[in-house]
């Protein structure tokens, strides 16, 4: 039988320390934008990369360092917040309503 691997847990201080990587990941992409190096294409998207592993381990710890009111689900539909309704659907390039005559 096999030997089962435990990982090591991450501290408060290592997901910290993730959202700095992914602030430098920001700043990083952003100086690769305004530059005009012929690599910077390439850079991006590895700086791109980066940042997806970097976000799918903060989102895995996140639950723990979230606040207790934030995590916590609604406990009835009457507690869930109202949805936000969409707005009203307009008629595009102001397309003309049938009904209505030219003089109207």
């Amino acid at each position: 039988m096999g030997r089962r691997v435990l990982f090591p847990r991450m501290s408060k201080t290592d997901c910290e320390g993730l959202t700095r990587a992914h602030r430098n990941c920001l700043a990083m992409h952003g100086m690769l934008l305004r530059t005009q190096w012929s690599g910077a294409a390439a850079c991006i998207e590895m700086v791109g990369q980066i940042d997806l592993v970097i976000a799918a381990l903060y989102n895995k710890a996140e639950r723990a360092f979230a606040p207790a009111e934030a995590a916590a689900p609604a406990s009835s539909p009457g507690d869930a917040p109202a949805e936000i309704p969409a707005p009203e659907a307009e008629a595009p390039y102001g397309a003309m309503d049938p009904e209505r005559k030219e003089g109207d």
